[in-house]
């Protein structure tokens, strides 16, 4: 990081014909580092909503390189987003399981406490989501309908109105 600052430092102290090629050069050099190019991948696959790969890419980065910021950043933050996709998946299958649960009647005390414990689960669990600014907003919003879904479900579980 230090080096790069000092790079472009003195890049700004030359002439202005010079400075194209030496940015041009200094960019071709990135590309060749293999760890760069692969952490590049990573960001593309994140801005893509493929966090899977995303981090695939950016854990590959980083292992050939401990010092790639861009790396250690996409890796960061795909694991934050697929943490968030992780529990809408799960309070998905969770809503399954109680709508199946529903259905049957009457609700027995064991049942009663399964849809408890999967509500405090997912309650819980949000608290615990690592907030980020950088997660998608579509997936920020998504798991806190997910949240609002069995705080509802509590509620009506524990007023006894749960159908």
């Amino acid at each position: 990081m230090w080096l790069e600052r000092k790079f472009v430092s003195n890049c700004l102290k030359m002439h202005k014909y010079k400075i194209p090629i030496i940015i041009f050069i200094a960019s071709f050099a990135v590309f060749l580092s293999s760890s760069y190019s692969i952490s590049l991948q990573a960001k593309i696959y994140y801005w893509m909503r493929d966090y899977k790969k995303a981090n695939d890419y950016a854990q590959k980065a980083y292992k050939k390189d401990k010092y790639n910021n861009q790396a250690l950043f996409v890796l960061n933050q795909s694991k934050t987003a697929l943490s968030y996709e992780e529990y809408i998946s799960r309070g998905e299958r969770y809503i399954k399981e109680i709508l199946r649960i529903n259905s049957q009647k009457p609700i027995s005390k064991n049942q009663k406490a399964k849809i408890k414990l999967m509500c405090e689960i997912m309650l819980e669990e949000f608290e615990e989501l690592k907030k980020s600014s950088f997660v998608d907003k579509k997936l920020k919003n998504r798991s806190k309908n997910t949240y609002k879904s069995f705080k509802e479900i509590n509620l009506s579980f524990f007023r006894g109105n749960l159908k």
